[in-house]
Parts: C-alpha cells; sequence; structure tokens
C-alpha cells in the first residue's frame, strides 16, 4: 500500500512540474524567447521631447490632437501624466494592432517632458483569438506623431 501511494505521488509532482514548466512563459512574461521585466518597461524605439510649457497645456494640446487625428482615447489621467488610445486593430486572420501612447513628464511648472510610443502587437485569429504578442514600438510612427506633436505645442 506504501509503494503505491509512492507512485502516485511521483505522478502528481511529476504533472505537477510539467505544467508549471509549461506555464513559465506566460507567468514570467516571455514573449518570443525574450523575458520582460515589468519593473523595467522597454522604452526603445520610443521619442522624448521638452516643450516650454506646463504641464496642462501639454496635456489639453495632446489630447486634442490625438482626438482630431481620429484616435479614440482608452485613457487619460493628467494626474498620472499618460495619454493611451484605444488599439486600431488591422487586418483578417493575422492582425496588427496599434496603440499610442503618450507620457508627460512635468520637468518644472514651464517646462515638460513628452514621451510618444506608438506600439504594434500582433496575433493569430482562427477559430479562437490567440493573445496578441511581439509587442514593439515603432520608432518610425514615434517620430511622426512627435514631431507633430512640436507643431501643436508652438501654436
Amino acid at each position: 500500500m506504501l509503494k503505491g501511494n509512492k507512485v502516485l505521488l511521483v505522478v502528481r509532482l511529476s504533472l505537477a512540474l510539467a505544467i508549471c514548466a509549461a506555464m513559465q512563459p506566460l507567468c514570467s512574461g516571455e514573449q518570443s524567447g525574450k523575458v520582460v521585466d515589468a519593473s523595467q518597461p522597454d522604452t526603445s524605439g520610443s521619442v522624448t521631447f521638452s516643450d516650454p510649457s506646463g504641464v496642462d497645456k501639454v496635456f489639453g494640446v495632446v489630447l486634442e490632437y490625438l482626438k482630431k487625428h481620429g484616435y479614440t482615447i482608452e485613457s487619460a489621467d493628467k494626474n498620472v501624466g499618460q495619454i493611451i488610445t484605444v488599439m486600431d486593430i488591422k487586418g483578417g486572420f493575422t492582425q496588427t494592432g496599434t496603440t499610442v501612447q503618450v507620457t508627460l513628464i512635468k520637468d518644472s511648472d514651464t517646462q515638460t517632458s513628452v514621451r510618444v510610443a506608438v506600439k504594434t502587437q500582433r496575433r493569430v485569429k482562427g477559430t479562437s483569438e490567440h493573445p496578441w504578442r511581439d509587442i514593439k514600438i515603432d520608432p518610425k510612427e514615434s517620430s511622426r506623431i512627435a514631431e507633430e506633436l512640436k507643431i501643436a505645442l508652438k501654436t
């Protein structure tokens, strides 16, 4: 009887280890072989610039710019200093989702840093939707929007 319990325990432990190994990439934030540290967001490809205006003015101009250019706002919080658009999804079976994230950093009462990150991600949509993956910042599109925001802030 004791030998049977040991075999059952070994089988249960083996199964638990196999499940843990299979779930490890999801739990650790691994994407496409790259482990992402949630405490240090990857901002490579984003564009940062400074504007000689207060954060209140910059926030209003950025929000107005995004709305005028057809973006739907998912969240906008002046206290947090962040504006995020709703994901724009294009494609059929293979889809690409694009989101614009603008972060405002109050350097002083009359100086604000603005970081623009246009994020793209992909998924395959079959009989069931697969999770979004390959999250990347598009440096070209981030630069384009940053340049347009600089112009909008000067007017």
